[in-house]
């Protein structure tokens, strides 16, 4: 620059280049906070975006397979909390409840020491009815001893005759036969009682019972009244007129065991015999409310025995149904079951389910809410035909 002082026109220089500068870093720091605001803009689209998607997934209708697999999810929940932890606990307690229950009675002198003896004695004379045939004549079979003395009832002669002659080369040689109709009350009351008074029974097995095949459903044409009243005599009062005047007796000798044949259906039945299920009902009330008077009383044990489908006369016309549905079904037979009822009975064990798959099964469908339980009853089926029932087809024992 001239006629300017050198230094003025340096100092004007890094004026100007100051000033140049500056529009620079103010572009600079508008690009910045351009940016910055596009990020905060971007971001908020995003989110936005984001709830929308949210809301429309809410809105949408779920997919078939998306409601079952939370209906599964539910179930398998509903199992464990319902099905799984109740058993364990269940199993694990009765039987510190039940000594618990004794010895606070003992030490307050309501129960007596002798009635603290869980294990049954030995029984000497052994009282079975419906012997003539399946889970009768294999308990038959299964207490044949020369030290016990056997009385068999049944409708059949026949083949009660056969069984007497099977225990008999047992070595059990006071082997008593009897054709007896349970569900005639005062024939049955009193040759039971003439029996008890005779041999102080001390085992009696209440067996008899009849079931409707799937060709009589009580709902047809027939009508209930067609099968219920049969089956209600045999199945509910056969079994009263049997139990009554032998726990008279051991009441007074202070000691005894009565086992009532139940079904493992009393606990939950099915669209495929709802009478018999019913009857069965009965029974597993009525044991479960006398089994703790009659123990602490009077020292009489009470069991029920609750089998699922063992091979027999009553089941085989149910087999092929069952097994239809559920392929890996196992049927215990009949010698089986004895064998494990036998052992349970000894162990003064109250309620006697088999198989154990049958137990879970019908534990798992009780404990559902009642609204569902209807869908799961008659995914059993229900044949739907008609016909009138003879006692033969009833399969009476």
């Amino acid at each position: 620059m001239k006629g300017v002082h050198p230094g003025v026109a340096r100092a004007r220089v890094e004026r100007l280049a100051r000033r140049c500068e500056k529009p620079r870093k103010s572009g600079l720091r508008v690009s910045a906070n351009h940016r910055d605001v596009s990020h905060t803009h971007l971001s908020r689209m995003k989110t936005f975006k984001a709830t929308q998607d949210c809301n429309n997934i809410v809105n949408m209708p779920a997919p078939n397979e998306f409601v079952s697999s939370i209906v599964l999810s539910v179930v398998g929940i509903m199992v464990l909390a319902f099905v799984a932890i109740p058993m364990s606990l269940t199993l694990g307690t009765f039987n510190i409840i039940k000594r618990a229950i004794g010895n606070v009675g003992t030490r307050f002198g309501l129960i007596s020491e002798r009635r603290l003896d869980y294990k049954v004695k030995d029984p000497k004379c052994i009282l079975i009815t419906g012997a003539s045939h399946g889970i009768g004549a294999a308990l038959a079979m299964e207490f044949a001893d020369k030290h016990k003395t056997l009385i068999l009832c049944a409708r059949h002669e026949g083949p009660l005759k056969e069984i007497q002659k099977a225990c008999q080369l047992r070595d059990c040689e006071n082997v008593i036969t009897l054709t007896l109709d349970v569900s005639d009350r005062e024939n049955t009351v009193q040759t039971l009682k003439r029996l008890d008074e005779e041999h102080n029974i001390d085992l009696v097995i209440a067996n008899a019972g009849v079931t409707a095949d799937r060709d009589h459903h009580p709902i047809e044409k027939e009508g209930l009244d067609g099968v219920s009243r049969m089956l209600i005599e045999t199945n509910v009062l056969g079994v009263m007129y049997t139990i009554a005047p032998i726990i008279e007796g051991m009441k007074k000798r202070g000691h005894g065991q009565v086992a009532i044949m139940g079904s493992i259906v009393g606990l939950f039945g099915t669209t495929a015999m709802p009478i018999y299920a019913a009857t069965k009902s009965f029974l597993q009330s009525l044991s479960r409310d006398l089994v703790f008077p009659l123990y602490y009383k009077y020292g009489v044990h009470l069991s029920l025995i609750a089998p699922g489908f063992v091979e027999s006369r009553m089941t085989h016309v149910l087999k092929d149904d069952a097994q239809a549905w559920y392929p890996w079904l196992l049927f215990w037979g009949p010698q089986q079951s004895a064998k494990y009822i036998r052992k349970c009975l000894v162990d003064n064990q109250y309620y006697i389910p088999f198989p154990w798959y049958f137990e879970l099964i019908q534990y798992s469908a009780y404990v559902l809410p009642p609204p569902l339980q209807p869908y799961i009853s008659s995914m059993v089926g229900y044949s739907g035909v008609t016909g009138t029932p003879s006692r033969e087809a009833l399969c009476l024992t």
